[in-house]
């Protein structure tokens, strides 16, 4: 038998992720294993003809964005 001692879930906080997260969950109980949730989304550069924008930015764009989703 395997033993699986450490899960990594990635998470865009989408209805599938979630289904994905519950089984991720069940099974990390099962093996007594650690979990690790990665936030992903998708990476967009946004530019202007004389500016762009810092990733540090356009992450806290996101992170406000998927906290409005709830």
């Amino acid at each position: 038998m395997i033993e699986i001692q450490k899960i990594l879930i990635p998470t865009d906080f989408s209805e599938n992720s979630r289904y994905a997260l519950k089984y991720a969950v069940a099974l990390a109980q099962s093996f007594k294993a650690k979990l690790y949730v990665l936030h992903v989304f998708e990476h967009a550069i946004v530019a202007a003809p004389t500016e762009t924008f810092p990733a540090e930015i356009l992450a806290e764009a996101e992170r406000k964005r998927v906290k409005r989703r709830g």
